[in-house]
């Protein structure tokens, strides 16, 4: 759909469009939180060097278990949006971001290496907002289902 400047933006899943990353109403100079978990260190520092380098993201803090960043999180003045792998190793993704949204009111998107549809179709009912292919995390789609996710009338809100 043609958006004002003249650019088109794309509908993609998980309700994120791409080409407006910020939602109406939010200016240039907000700034997004964002918590990161993975349970491998190469891809967990990948995707906060992304987060760093994207205006308006700014890195909250990372956590390589799900325990640990719902631990540290809880420390935490604010609420960061929670961007979490789908396999943590030990812990199940969807289940902290479940955790998340039910006991600190924070938004949550899911990352993942796999395709959305080889993922359980429970992981959008888990409280999750949105979902990010890892091989799409910096084309701008990371920060769309971010910005998306944080807004008040997200759908996993």
């Amino acid at each position: 759909m043609p958006t004002e400047s003249g650019t088109t933006e794309t509908e993609t899943q998980g309700g994120v469009t791409e080409g407006s990353p910020r939602p109406a109403g939010v200016g240039p100079e907000a700034e997004l939180p964002v918590f990161v978990v993975d349970d491998h260190q190469v891809v967990l520092d990948a995707v906060a060097a992304v987060i760093m380098a994207t205006p308006g993201l700014t890195l909250a803090g990372t956590a390589v278990s799900g325990s640990d960043a719902l631990r540290r999180i809880a420390t935490l003045a604010g609420t960061p949006v929670l961007l979490v792998d789908v396999n943590l190793g030990r812990d199940d993704g969807v289940e902290v971001a479940r955790r998340y949204v039910v006991e600190h009111g924070g938004a949550a998107v899911l990352m993942s290496a796999r395709s959305e549809t080889d993922l359980p179709a429970e992981w959008s009912r888990g409280g999750a907002a949105a979902f990010v292919p890892k091989d799409q995390i910096g084309s701008g789609r990371l920060e769309a289902a971010l910005w998306s996710a944080a807004q008040p009338d997200s759908a996993a809100r």
